[in-house]
């Protein structure tokens, strides 16, 4: 409970700095006699010991980059904070092209794009509007990493017109400090394995206990490995392992405690929707299991030999 409300604080501070930029850049754009182009707000200090903390700590994210993420997350929880770029220009008697955003068919507030960031952190200024536009390609860790959902643009449109959104593992990391997980249904055929059991319960022979063994030792470090022994191009990341032999052996139960020793989600896919399914849409299916999954979350699953 504590380490919520400490979080929701650190939230609170984050998204108030967002607040203080937002009414400067407004402040400035309207303001026809004023030679401001840099926005001097203090910034708060993140306390690495909350789940915000930790995740901006990972990544070292520079002060524009959180911008852009409280942007993507002021929809979800202060939709309010965003009411201002519903501002219509009476010359044309329409909203400020220049503030990009959408509306959406529920959401009543102002859903942000790429256009309404790079507003925000370069204003009318070319030069940083360029730098910017930096964290929305494919090898900034927005994109590579699945912390913003940016679809692809309709109809040829700029880029700029994408809408701006957190993927829900990044809401949920950075509001509860976990991975959200994907709920049973007819669009993600898995099942969250879970027991009471614990890794003391586990019988099995000393030489498949050693190579369970060797398995936990990799989910718990092996990208410290990679990274800190510098092993990333001769190791690959993950690890793939294959359970054989007949029913009542233990296949399922090892995974399961595997999983909660590494505190990773388990997961059993029911491969009677996926069989009879052309691959690309056995993929399609799948893709919330990968899709939002970092190195350090993802989730393990169980094949039945009869695929």
């Amino acid at each position: 409970m504590l380490e919520n409300i400490q979080n929701a604080i650190e939230l609170e501070n984050e998204l108030a700095w967002f607040r203080y930029v937002l009414e400067e850049r407004i402040r400035i754009y309207f303001n026809p006699d004023s030679t401001e182009t840099v926005i001097e707000v203090p910034m708060p200090s993140i306390d690495n010991g909350t789940w915000y903390g930790r995740f901006i700590d990972r990544y070292n994210f520079s002060p524009p980059e959180r911008l852009v993420l409280m942007l993507a997350l002021a929809p979800e929880i202060k939709p309010q904070l965003l009411d201002i770029f519903f501002t219509r220009n009476k010359l044309f008697d329409r909203g400020f092209t220049e503030f990009g955003g959408i509306q959406g068919q529920r959401h009543g507030g102002f859903i942000p794009t790429v256009q309404t960031a790079l507003f925000i952190l370069a204003g009318e200024e070319i030069e940083p509007y360029l730098s910017c536009s930096r964290f929305f390609e494919h090898a900034h860790p927005f994109s590579r990493d699945g912390i913003l959902e940016l679809d692809s643009t309709k109809d040829n449109e700029p880029f700029t017109s994408v809408p701006l959104r957190l993927s829900r593992d990044t809401f949920s990391l950075i509001t509860r400090g976990r991975n959200s997980e994907p709920e049973y249904s007819e669009n993600f055929p898995a099942k969250k394995l879970e027991t009471l059991m614990d890794w003391e319960d586990l019988v099995l022979p000393k030489q498949i206990m050693d190579e369970l063994s060797e398995l936990i030792v990799w989910m718990k470090h092996g990208e410290a490995i990679r990274h800190d022994w510098n092993l990333e191009k001769r190791i690959r990341p993950g690890y793939t392992a294959l359970f054989y032999g007949p029913p009542g052996t233990g296949k399922t139960l090892s995974a399961t405690l595997l999983g909660k020793q590494a505190q990773r989600a388990v997961y059993r896919i029911d491969l009677s929707q996926l069989v009879s399914s052309p691959v690309i849409c056995a993929l399609t299916l799948m893709m919330p299991l990968y899709g939002d999954s970092s190195p350090s979350s993802t989730s393990l699953c169980r094949k039945r030999k009869s695929v």
